[in-house]
Formats: structure tokens, C-alpha cells, sequence
């Protein structure tokens, strides 16, 4: 596919149902997206080929690096929650 936005925000609709991030996303209707944030609650998702490539770069990196600092921890962190999701 050609031309595909790097990133997307959905619309869930909860803003206006009123229900400010409580709503279960299972229970939604009528999700929509937008390349443009619309609403405060809206959910940014970057695409899936783009964020591969930073991981294994990261990944890389945090090979080599040294240990002792913050950064290196979020980073670890982070990569972790991204591959439990996977």
C-alpha cells in the first residue's frame, strides 16, 4: 500500500459519552480514525513496520550500553510492556 499514514488517532467517542477514559474499548460502537487528533481522549497508534525498526535498534543499543542510568531502565521497561502486548 502506498502513501499509508505513519501514525493514526482513534475516535472512541468516549469524551462524549461522557465517560472520560472508563469505557471498556470491547464495549465501544462506532470507533472511527483520523490522522488528526480530534478529541482529548483520542488513542494515537504509530504504524507497526515503523516501531519495529526503532525496537530492534533500541534493542541493539541497550546491548552495548552501560547499565547504570534512567534511561536505560525506562528504555528496558518500555521495550517489555511492547512485547507483552505482542
Amino acid at each position: 500500500m502506498s502513501e499509508a499514514p505513519t501514525k493514526i488517532w482513534l475516535q472512541t467517542g468516549c469524551e462524549d459519552a461522557g465517560c472520560y477514559g472508563d469505557c471498556a474499548f470491547s464495549e465501544l460502537e462506532g470507533v472511527s480514525w483520523c490522522e488528526e487528533q480530534i478529541h482529548n481522549d483520542d488513542i494515537k497508534y504509530i504504524r507497526a513496520d515503523l516501531v519495529d525498526g526503532l525496537v530492534e535498534a533500541v534493542e541493539k543499543v541497550l546491548r552495548i550500553s552501560d547499565r547504570n542510568h534512567d534511561a536505560w531502565y525506562a528504555a528496558r521497561a518500555a521495550l517489555a510492556a511492547l512485547k507483552e502486548e505482542e
